[in-house]
């Protein structure tokens, strides 16, 4: 992987990889599934690298909160963030 040259509060990082700059977004889990499927076909579209999503235990399965995206889309990658098994599979007592 390249050096990070650059990110901002908003969860853009930027990349050199091969003297190419690329461009990865990495959002907090607080959009709906439809949300994240609408930022990545517009990522795709400004040929963005790369959508990582976060994880908490509030929110939804971030892997399921991926799939639409990954049917609306074609070349953007797409992936979570460390994932915490007590967080997915939580068992209050």
């Amino acid at each position: 992987m390249g050096n990070c040259l650059a990110s901002c509060a908003s969860g853009v990082y930027i990349f050199l990889l091969k003297q190419k700059v690329e461009v990865e977004i990495i959002r907090e889990p607080d959009l709906k599934p439809a949300q994240v499927t609408e930022l990545a076909v517009a990522a795709e579209s400004y040929a963005i690298r790369a959508l990582w999503h976060s994880n908490y235990h509030a929110h939804r399965d971030p892997f399921v909160t991926l799939v639409a995206a990954a049917m609306a889309t074609k070349k953007i990658l797409l992936g979570v963030l460390a994932v915490s098994p007590y967080e997915l599979h939580r068992h209050d007592h």
